[in-house]
């Protein structure tokens, strides 16, 4: 199996249980299901039992240039004029954090998200639950509350303990189902790279980001605008959902608190 690194230190109160970050030691996109994580690798004292009640958030390969820029240029926002803007640049300046989005409700009523009235709440996915945390508690407005299902007990300025609450993004694995008509030249080579950029597309988009469907045929026809290999075929139709036999010519709704995943092993090209 995969061994999870926890955190250097680690002080387990008197109600016996406390919520860390496990980090996996293999790189890359390793897939762990909510409550898999059972056993320890090292026996402690007083250590009884682990689990995780969450799935794990997958990694994700190093950063080529352009995704590099776009982190840097985010980041950037450390020192700016809004709080939700600092919030947000120092968040993704954790490690191991890969997409944020951060929610505010300034009214005095309980918004469509479900928000409390003055509070906020930021959706972070990957990084070490304590930083986030931390962040979050120094950042945020004075009498803001935070909202979400992760809740973190930090020691603030003068000793006290504050619970700092984010919430982690639900999955949503995003199907797709593409039938073509083919020239000569198609090869199954072609489907497979189809399949790598719609996947790649679909990973870009943002926490809270609908999946549109038309923005699906860019990646989908290769190079078109270049000659490259989207002339051996035509997209006859183009189907997503959010399960292999849920597919439709239709946008796929992804809520505040959700992110899309694109999988190759969830994309169907058929020649027809």
């Amino acid at each position: 199996g995969k061994l999870w690194a926890l955190p250097t230190n680690i002080n387990i109160p008197p109600s016996e249980t406390v919520t860390v970050t496990a980090t996996c030691t293999t790189p890359g996109a390793v897939a762990a299901l909510a409550g898999t994580i059972r056993n320890i690798a090292t026996p402690t004292r007083g250590w009884r039992t682990a689990t995780n009640p969450a799935a794990a958030t997958l990694g994700q390969p190093g950063e080529n240039d352009p995704q590099l820029r776009v982190r840097q240029s985010r980041s950037t926002a450390l020192p700016s004029k809004t709080t939700i803007d600092g919030m947000d640049g120092s968040l993704l300046d954790i490690s191991g954090v890969t997409r944020v989005r951060i929610y505010e409700n300034d009214t005095d009523t309980t918004d469509s998200n479900g928000l409390p009235q003055h509070s906020i709440c930021a959706v972070v996915e990957g990084g070490d639950a304590t930083e986030i945390a931390t962040v979050l508690s120094k950042k945020k407005d004075q009498g803001t509350f935070t909202f979400g299902t992760t809740a973190v007990d930090i020691t603030g300025k003068y000793g006290e303990t504050k619970t700092i609450r984010f919430s982690r993004p639900t999955i949503v694995n995003i199907f797709v189902d593409i039938e073509l008509t083919t020239y000569p030249g198609y090869t199954s080579q072609i489907a497979d790279q189809m399949k790598v950029e719609i996947a790649k597309y679909i990973n870009s988009l943002g926490i809270g980001e609908n999946v549109l469907i038309s923005r699906i045929y860019s990646p989908a026809n290769l190079g078109v605008m270049s000659g490259g290999a989207s002339r051996y075929y035509d997209i006859t139709s183009l189907k997503i959902g959010k399960t292999a036999v849920g597919v439709s010519a239709a946008n796929v709704d992804i809520l505040f608190n959700e992110s899309a995943a694109g999988d190759v092993a969830n994309i169907k090209v058929t020649p027809v």
